[in-house]
């Protein structure tokens, strides 16, 4: 008799909620055959030999693209330092001119001196 109340009892909350996360869950199990089904059908059969020579092509790629960048990265440090250097230089070369014009406008001013001093005797 317990088995019959258990077959006739009412429809709880709780079996409806078990109900309806049985759908949703068929729903996206639905969705995913249909899109593998769409894929399938775009693309055609799966092949996975192929598929893992393409990884591995692009994988060399990747690796010769590294490469590169890493070339280019030591060409652009060794730039900055290029750079670096001259910023340098010149700077000491400006010092240097400087330098130069101060030792030019007191030789001129002894020079001037001396004529001055010429003219006057």
């Amino acid at each position: 008799m317990a088995e019959q109340s258990d077959a006739h009892r009412a429809v709880t909350e709780t079996d409806l909620q078990i109900v309806e996360h049985a759908i949703a869950d068929h729903e996206v199990f639905q969705r995913n055959l249909f899109t593998l089904k769409r894929i399938l059908t775009e693309l055609g059969p799966l092949d996975v030999g192929n598929a893992r020579a393409n990884v591995e092509h692009e994988q060399g790629r990747l690796d010769e693209v590294r490469k590169q960048t890493d070339a280019a990265q030591e060409k652009l440090n060794d730039l900055e330092k290029q750079i670096a250097d001259k910023k340098r230089e010149l700077a000491e070369t400006e010092a240097t001119i400087k330098d130069k014009m101060r030792e030019y406008e007191a030789f001129y001013a002894s020079c001037e001196n001396l004529r001055n001093l010429l003219r006057a005797a």
